[in-house]
C-alpha cells in the first residue's frame, strides 16, 4: 500500500495557502485596516491560529488578491519568540533589516538613535511605498527588560509617517500583558492600535479543513471529527493527522472510533490543562457548571474567548471530559454529578436535580466524603445536626436515616444517576464508581 504524506499539520503554523481555511472575514477586515495604515492588535488564544494568519497575509499571492501586495506594501515579520535579551539598538537593527530585507534594498548603517532608526525605516522605502511591521508573539517583546516607555513610544511615532503600520499578534490584549518595565503601560504606544480578535472557524470552514481531497475522508468521518474537535483549527488540524494516520494504515474503520477518540483526547489534554490553568477561578467554575451559565455573564465571555466554550455549550464532547476531572472551590463533583454549593443547585449531565433540603444536604455530604465508609450515626450527627440541635448524649435514629437516604437513592435513581450509596453492616458509602454515564 502506497503511504501518503499526512496533510494534517501538528503544532507548526500553515505555511501553503491551500492548506488555509476559513478567517475570510479577518483578512477583510485587515485588507481594510492596513490600506488605511491603521496599526492592528491580533488577540486570540494559544494555538487559534494567529501565526498562520499572519503567514497567510504574508504570502505573495494573498497579499495581492487583497490589494496589498508588492511593490507598493512591503510585509516585515518578525517573530518575537527567543528576542527577550537583546537591547533597544539591537531591536531597531532588527526592525530595519527586516524592513529592508523585505523591501528588497540593503539596510545600511545599524541605527544608533531613535532619529537614525526612524530615518533607516524612511531609506528603505521608495516614496510610494507602504510598510507593515508584523510582531508576531507580542508577549516575548513585552517581557523584554531592555525595552521602556521611550522605546515604545518611538515605535508609536512611526504611526504619524503616512508610510507605516504595525500589526501585533498576542493571546492577551496589548494594555493586559505583562510588561518587564511597568512604565511601559503609561506609554502612548497602545492608543493606535485597533483591536482584531480571532476564535474559532465558523462550520463552513472547519468541515473544508476536514474534506480537504488529500485527506480522502467519507463524510461520516469528517463529521466524527468535527464533532470530536469541534470548530478549533488546532484540535481539528491534530484529529485530522490522528485518523489519516490509522486510514492509512487500514484501521479507520468504525470499531476503531474509540481508538480515534482516546489519542485525540491525549493529544488534546496538555492544551487544555494550559487553557485551564489560566483561567479566572470564577471562570473555572462557570465551566464546570456551564448550564447555569447566563448570557452576558463575565465569565461565559471569557470561556467564549478561550474557545472552551461555543454556543453556549462545551467546545466538544472532550472539552466536557476534560472538565468533569477537574476540581474548583465551591463544587463538588463525581463525573457528571455535581454539586454548586454557591447556587445550592444539584446537577446531573447539566440538567437539574430536584432535591429536598434534606437530600440536598445529604447528596453534599456524601460527595464530600466519595469512598469512604459513614457510620449511620455521624451521618445524622453531621447532616440532621444542620436541621436541629441534638443534644451530646444523642443515641441516634437509624430509621429516619435510613428513611432520608433511601429517598437520596430514589431520586437519583430516577434521574439515572444509578445507586452509588450501598449500606454495609451499619455504614454508608457513597461509592463514585457506581455513579453512571449519561448517554450521549
Amino acid at each position: 500500500m502506497q503511504i501518503e504524506t499526512n496533510p494534517f499539520l501538528c503544532g507548526r503554523p500553515v505555511t501553503d495557502p491551500t492548506g488555509f481555511f476559513g478567517r475570510q472575514n479577518e483578512l477583510r477586515r485587515l485588507q481594510s485596516h492596513l490600506r488605511n495604515l491603521h496599526w492592528v492588535s491580533i488577540v486570540g488564544p494559544r494555538r487559534i491560529g494567529k501565526t498562520s494568519l499572519l503567514l497567510h497575509l504574508c504570502h505573495a499571492d494573498v497579499a495581492t488578491k487583497l490589494g496589498l501586495g508588492s511593490p507598493k506594501f512591503v510585509m516585515a515579520f518578525i517573530d518575537c519568540q527567543g528576542l527577550t535579551e537583546i537591547g533597544t539598538r539591537e531591536w531597531w537593527s532588527l526592525l530595519v533589516e527586516r524592513a529592508a530585507k523585505a523591501a528588497g534594498h540593503t539596510p545600511g548603517p545599524a541605527p544608533r538613535t531613535g532619529f537614525e532608526f526612524r530615518e533607516a525605516i524612511r531609506r528603505v522605502l521608495a516614496p510610494d511605498q507602504k510598510l507593515v511591521l508584523i510582531c508576531d508573539e507580542f508577549e516575548y517583546m513585552a517581557k523584554n527588560p531592555h525595552l521602556n516607555a521611550d522605546f515604545f513610544s518611538l515605535l508609536r511615532s512611526l504611526s504619524t509617517d503616512a508610510s507605516v503600520a504595525m500589526i501585533t499578534a498576542s493571546c492577551a490584549p496589548l494594555l493586559e500583558l505583562t510588561y518587564s518595565d511597568k512604565s511601559v503601560l503609561s506609554s502612548p504606544f497602545f492608543n493606535v492600535f485597533n483591536t482584531l480578535r480571532i476564535g474559532l472557524l465558523d462550520e463552513p470552514a472547519a468541515r473544508a479543513l476536514l474534506s480537504r481531497p488529500e485527506a480522502g475522508f467519507a463524510p461520516e468521518t469528517v463529521n466524527f471529527l468535527l464533532e470530536l474537535a469541534g470548530p478549533h483549527p488546532f484540535y481539528l488540524q491534530l484529529a485530522g493527522h490522528i485518523a489519516f494516520e490509522q486510514q492509512q494504515e487500514g484501521r479507520l474503520e468504525e470499531k476503531s472510533a474509540e481508538r480515534v477518540r482516546r489519542e485525540l483526547a491525549e493529544a488534546m489534554e496538555p492544551h487544555l490543562k494550559y487553557a485551564w490553568e489560566h483561567l479566572s477561578t470564577q471562570a473555572r467554575h462557570t465551566l464546570i457548571t456551564l448550564s447555569l451559565a447566563r448570557p452576558g455573564e463575565a465569565a461565559l465571555e471569557e470561556l467564549e474567548a478561550a474557545c472552551l466554550v461555543h454556543n453556549g455549550n462545551y467546545l466538544s464532547p472532550l472539552v466536557e471530559d476534560f472538565v468533569r476531572r477537574q476540581t474548583t472551590p465551591d463544587v463538588l463533583q463525581v463525573g457528571e454529578l455535581l454539586v454548586d454549593l454557591r447556587r445550592r443547585r444539584a446537577l446531573w449531565s447539566q440538567k437539574p436535580l430536584y432535591l429536598s433540603d434534606l437530600s440536598y444536604r445529604l447528596l453534599c455530604y456524601f460527595l464530600a466524603h466519595t469512598d469512604q465508609p459513614i457510620h449511620w450515626l455521624q451521618l445524622e450527627r453531621e447532616v440532621w445536626g444542620q436541621l436541629e440541635a441534638l443534644p451530646e448524649d444523642y443515641i441516634g435514629n437509624p430509621e429516619r436515616v435510613n428513611a432520608g437516604v433511601d429517598r437520596l437513592r430514589k431520586a437519583l435513581v430516577e434521574a439515572g444517576v444509578g445507586n452509588p450509596i450501598l449500606l454495609q453492616s451499619d455504614f454508608y458509602t457513597f461509592q463514585s464508581n457506581r455513579v453512571g454515564t449519561c448517554p450521549s
